[in-house]
C-alpha cells in the first residue's frame, strides 16, 4: 500500500511539474508572436528622415559609443545640424523609443528563454517536455520563431538602420546605463552584406518581398544562441515525428512535404544553430529526403519564404543533398505533374460548382471524394504559386515555361484559387449544418429504418426461401435485425458502426436471393433499409475532426502575399465577368487563417498581448479585402457616365409612333449596352450586400461606411471636370458664359440622377452624400480664393507703388475665382453701369452686360448648396 501510495504521488508531481512547463513554453509562444507582430508593424513605419541623406551628420552607428565627444562635438555649436537633430527627436522620438523597447524585448526574451532551457537540461527534465506533444510543441515554436525573429529582423530592418535607431534613441532618452546595451548593441550590429551572383536573381517586386535572403544566417543566431544538446533534442524530434499531426489528414505520401510543411520551416531555421549540421552530407541527405524532397522553397512564418538553392548555397553537405532536387529534369517533371493537375482539377471543379449537385445528401455520401478533391487542389496550387517565385534562375525559368506550355497564367491560377475557395466555402457550410443535425439525422434514418423491416416483417410471414439462411426463417433475421437497428446509440461509435456493418453485409447477401429478386415488393424494401443504414453509417461518421482535417488542408497563410500581387488582374478578371465578384466572400474565408494562426498561442495562454497582435494581423486582413472591394465602386464610377444618366431620365411617352421611325427610337444596340451595364451594377449591388451580412471576423469591419468614404473620394475629381467648362478665357464674352453655365447645369442635374441611381445600389444615401460633397468643394475652392485674396492685399500694403492686385483674379487656380474674374470684368464701373429697374449691368450702348438670366442659370447651378 505504501509503495502504491509513493507511486500515485511521484506520478502526480510529474503531472504538476508537465503542466508547470508546458504553461511556461506557452507564455514564451505567444511573447514570441508578439515580438514578431510588433516588428512587421514597425518596418511598414520606418520615419523617411532614417533614410534620408540630410540627416545622416546626426545619425550614427555603432561607433558613436567608443568616443560619444568626439561625435557629439560635431553637433555642438552648428545650427544647422542642431535644428536637424531637433527635427528627428521631435518627429521620430516615438518610433525610436518603440524600437528600442522592441530590441530590449527581443533581449530579454532570449535571456528568458535560455535561463528556461539551461534548467529543464539542468535538471534532465528536456526529455519529459519533449514527452508530451504540447510539450514538443511549444519548445519547438518558441526556439525556432525566435530564429525567425532574428531573421526578419534583419530582413526587414538591415542593420546600418537599427544602428542608427538604436544610437539615435539612447543619445535621445540620455539612457547610457541601461544593463542591456551590450546585448542590445549585439543586436543591431550590421551582418555581412548579401551576396549577388548571376546565378541567383534577388528581384525587388511585390512577389519576392517576402522572400527572406539573408546569407550566412548563422551567424545572426548564433549572437543569441542555445545550447546545443537542447536544440539537437528538438531536431531530433522533428526529424523522427509529425510532431503537429498533420499526416493522417494526408495519407498520399505524396503530399508528405506539405503534412510536414509547418515542422520543415522550424528544422530550417534550428538547423542554423547547429551549422555542422548543414555540412554533414549524410544528415542532410536524410532531412532532404524527408521534408524537401520535392519543394526548395520553404515558408517559415506566415508568408515568409526562403529559397533553399539560395539560403544553403554556402554549405557545402546541404548543397549537395539539395542538388538532385535542383536537377532540370525533376524541377520539369514536377512543373508538368502539378501543371497538368490544375487544368484537370479545373474541370472537376467547374463540374461540380456548375451542377446544383452539392446538396448536404451529396456532401454526406460523398465527403471523403470531396475532402480529397480540395486536398489536391491545394497541394498543386500550393507547390506552384510558391516555385513561381524562385530566386534560382534556371529553375523559375523552367516553371514558368512549364506552365505557359499547359496554358496556365496567373489569370487561370487566380480563376483556380477561387474555384477551391468556393468549393471549399460552400462544403465546409454544408457540413457543418450536417453536423449540428447528427441527432436528427441519425434518429430519423434508424426510425425509417426500423419502419421498413417492420413492413418486411409483416410481408414475409415464415416462409423459408434458401439454404443458406440456416434454418432460420428471414422473419426471424428481420425481426433480430429491427431489434438491433432500433437499440443502436450513435455515441457509442465503434459499437454502432460494427453492428450496421454486419447488418448491410448480411442484406445486401439476402437482396440477392433469387426469390427477393422476383418480388418486386419485397426488393423496394430491402433496397430502402440498405438506404437508411447507409445513411445512419454517414451520420455515424460525421465529427468534428473533419472539420480539424478541413482546416489544416486548406490553410492558404504561404500565400498570403500572392493575393495582394495578384489584385490588378483580379481586376481585369471581374470586368470581364462580374458574377466573379461572388467568388471573393469564399476567398476572405480562406484567409481567417491569417488572423487564427498568430494568435492561437496568445489566446491559449490568455494573453494580455492578444488585442494588440489581433489588431496588427486584423488591419493587415481588413486591407487586403478592402483594396480587392476596390474593383466594385471603381467600376461602377466608371460605368455610370452621361449616356446612363440620360438613360435614367425618364423621357414623355408619345401618343402615337410611326412604323419608320420605331428602330429610331428602340435604338436595341443602345439599350442592349445599356441593359449589359444595369446586369453588372445589379451583380455588384447584390455581391455588396452579401459582403455586408459577412463576419469576416474583424469586428471594425464596415462595408458600408468604407463605401462612403470610397464615394466621396470618387466625387472630388468629378466635380472638377463638372465645372471644367466654368475655366474661361479672359476675352470670354456674357454669351459664352451663359452657354458654359447652361452645359455646367446640365452636367450636375445627370450627376444628381447618377448618385439617386447609385444610392439605390450601393445602399447608401448617395444624394446626400452628393450634397454633402459638393458643398464642401465649393467651401474648398472659396477658401482657397480667400487666402490669395489675402495674399494679395498683403503684397499691395508691402508695394504701395505698385498697381494694385487686390482684385486681380486672372491667376485665379479654381472655377470660383475664373467666375469671379468673369463677373468683375463685365461690372468693371469704368465699361459698365448698374440699372437698379433693369436689375443688370449695361455698357454706354445700353446692352446687357450681366443681369438676371446670368444669376438664375448660376443658381440652377448651385440651387442646393448652402455655404
Amino acid at each position: 500500500m505504501e509503495e502504491s501510495s509513493l507511486g500515485r504521488e511521484i506520478a502526480e508531481t510529474n503531472e504538476d511539474e508537465e503542466d508547470s512547463s508546458e504553461a511556461e513554453l506557452l507564455k514564451f509562444a505567444g511573447r514570441i508572436q508578439t515580438l514578431i507582430s510588433e516588428l512587421l508593424l514597425l518596418s511598414s513605419r520606418i520615419p523617411p528622415q532614417f533614410r534620408d541623406p540630410r540627416f545622416d551628420p546626426v545619425l550614427f552607428d555603432l561607433r558613436y559609443f567608443d568616443s560619444p565627444h568626439n561625435f557629439e562635438k560635431r553637433i555642438e555649436g552648428n545650427g544647422e545640424l542642431e535644428e536637424l537633430e531637433d527635427q528627428l527627436r521631435e518627429s521620430c522620438s516615438d518610433f525610436m523609443k518603440r524600437f528600442f523597447l522592441l530590441a530590449n524585448g527581443i533581449v530579454f526574451y532570449h535571456k528568458e528563454l535560455l535561463r528556461y532551457v539551461n534548467d529543464l537540461h539542468a535538471r534532465n527534465s528536456l526529455e519529459g517536455a519533449l514527452q508530451s506533444e504540447k510539450g514538443k510543441q511549444l519548445l519547438t515554436e518558441s526556439l525556432a520563431l525566435f530564429g525567425c525573429l532574428l531573421l526578419l529582423l534583419e530582413h526587414h530592418m538591415r542593420g546600418y538602420l537599427r544602428e542608427k535607431l538604436l544610437v539615435a534613441h539612447i543619445r535621445s532618452d540620455h539612457c547610457f546605463d541601461n544593463p542591456n546595451l551590450e546585448p542590445l548593441c549585439l543586436l543591431c550590429r550590421v551582418h555581412r552584406p548579401t551576396a549577388s551572383t548571376a546565378f541567383y536573381q534577388v528581384q525587388s517586386s511585390h512577389l519576392n518581398s517576402s522572400m527572406v535572403t539573408v546569407q550566412w544566417p548563422e551567424e545572426i543566431l548564433l549572437r543569441f544562441p542555445f545550447p546545443e544538446p537542447v536544440v539537437e533534442s528538438v531536431i531530433s524530434h522533428l526529424r523522427n515525428c509529425d510532431i503537429y499531426d498533420h499526416t493522417p489528414h494526408y495519407p498520399d505520401l505524396e503530399h508528405r512535404s506539405v503534412a510536414l510543411a509547418k515542422q520543415a520551416g522550424y528544422v530550417y531555421v534550428l538547423l542554423f544553430y547547429i551549422p555542422e549540421y548543414l555540412h554533414d552530407a549524410v544528415l542532410m541527405q536524410e532531412i532532404v529526403a524527408m521534408f524537401f524532397q520535392d519543394l526548395w522553397i520553404v515558408p517559415i512564418f506566415m508568408d515568409f519564404k526562403v529559397d533553399l538553392s539560395f539560403s544553403w548555397d554556402m554549405y557545402k553537405g546541404a548543397k549537395a543533398s539539395l542538388s538532385c532536387c535542383l536537377l532540370p529534369a525533376h524541377v520539369n517533371h514536377l512543373c508538368q505533374l502539378h501543371s497538368s493537375k490544375i487544368k484537370d482539377l479545373m474541370s472537376v471543379l467547374c463540374s461540380t460548382l456548375s451542377e446544383d449537385s452539392l446538396t448536404r445528401d451529396y456532401v454526406l455520401n460523398n465527403s471523403m471524394e470531396l475532402l480529397s478533391l480540395i486536398r489536391n487542389c491545394n497541394f498543386s496550387l500550393r507547390w506552384l504559386l510558391l516555385h513561381r517565385t524562385s530566386l534560382y534562375k534556371k529553375g523559375r525559368d523552367i516553371v514558368i515555361s512549364a506552365v505557359a506550355a499547359h496554358q496556365i497564367d496567373e489569370a487561370t491560377l487566380i480563376l483556380f484559387l477561387l474555384k477551391t475557395s468556393q468549393l471549399e466555402f460552400v462544403v465546409k457550410q454544408l457540413y457543418m449544418e450536417l453536423l449540428e443535425e447528427k441527432d436528427a439525422i441519425w434518429l430519423e434514418s434508424r426510425q425509417h429504418a426500423n419502419d421498413c423491416m417492420q413492413d418486411i416483417f409483416k410481408y414475409l410471414g415464415s416462409w423459408v426461401i434458401s439454404q443458406r439462411v440456416r434454418e432460420e426463417t428471414l422473419e426471424d433475421i428481420f425481426k433480430n435485425f429491427s431489434l438491433e437497428v432500433g437499440s443502436l446509440d450513435h455515441t457509442n461509435v465503434d459499437h454502432a458502426r460494427g453492428k450496421l456493418h454486419l447488418v448491410i453485409s448480411t442484406l445486401t447477401e439476402i437482396k440477392q436471393f433469387h426469390e427477393i429478386e422476383e418480388a418486386l415488393p419485397m426488393k423496394q424494401l430491402v433496397s430502402a433499409t440498405l438506404q437508411y443504414l447507409q445513411d445512419m453509417l454517414q451520420a455515424l461518421n460525421l465529427n468534428k475532426d473533419a472539420l480539424l482535417a478541413f482546416s489544416v488542408i486548406t490553410d492558404a497563410t504561404y500565400s498570403w502575399g500572392f493575393v495582394g500581387d495578384f489584385v490588378g488582374k483580379l481586376f481585369k478578371i471581374i470586368e470581364q465577368d462580374s458574377t466573379i465578384v461572388f467568388n471573393l466572400r469564399p476567398l476572405f474565408l480562406k484567409f481567417r487563417s491569417v488572423l487564427d494562426a498568430p494568435l492561437l498561442r496568445l489566446s491559449q495562454n490568455q494573453s494580455p498581448d492578444l488585442p494588440f497582435v489581433s489588431s496588427y494581423y486584423s488591419s493587415q486582413y481588413r486591407a487586403l479585402i478592402y483594396a480587392i472591394l476596390e474593383v466594385i465602386p471603381a467600376t461602377l464610377f466608371r460605368m455610370l457616365t452621361d449616356d446612363v444618366a440620360q438613360a435614367l431620365q425618364s423621357s414623355q411617352l408619345q401618343k402615337a409612333i410611326q412604323k419608320d421611325k420605331l428602330q429610331e427610337i428602340i435604338m436595341p444596340a443602345e439599350q442592349f449596352h445599356l441593359m449589359k451595364a444595369f446586369s453588372q451594377m445589379s451583380v455588384f449591388s447584390r455581391a455588396l450586400a452579401v459582403f455586408s451580412g459577412t463576419h469576416f471576423g474583424l469586428s471594425e469591419m464596415d462595408i458600408e461606411g468604407w463605401i462612403k468614404e470610397k464615394t466621396r473620394k470618387e466625387l472630388y475629381p468629378r466635380f472638377e471636370y463638372m465645372l471644367k467648362p466654368l475655366f474661361l478665357f479672359p476675352q470670354t464674352g456674357l454669351q459664352q458664359l451663359e452657354m458654359n453655365l447652361k452645359k455646367t447645369a446640365t452636367h450636375i442635374l445627370s450627376q444628381m440622377h447618377l448618385m439617386e441611381f447609385f444610392q439605390d445600389l450601393m445602399h447608401i444615401q448617395g444624394a446626400h452624400i452628393w450634397e454633402e460633397e459638393f458643398t464642401s468643394f465649393l467651401k474648398h475652392c472659396l477658401l482657397k480664393e480667400c487666402d490669395d485674396f489675402v495674399s494679395r492685399r498683403k503684397e499691395d500694403l508691402m508695394f504701395m507703388g505698385i498697381q494694385p492686385l487686390i482684385n486681380n483674379f486672372s491667376f485665379a487656380t479654381t472655377f470660383l475665382g475664373h467666375l469671379l474674374h468673369q463677373v468683375l470684368k463685365l461690372t468693371n464701373p469704368s465699361k459698365s453701369m448698374f440699372i437698379g429697374p433693369m436689375s443688370g449691368w449695361f455698357d454706354a450702348e445700353g446692352c446687357e452686360l450681366l443681369g438676371l438670366r446670368f444669376f438664375d442659370l448660376l443658381e440652377s447651378c448651385l440651387w442646393r448648396v448652402d455655404c
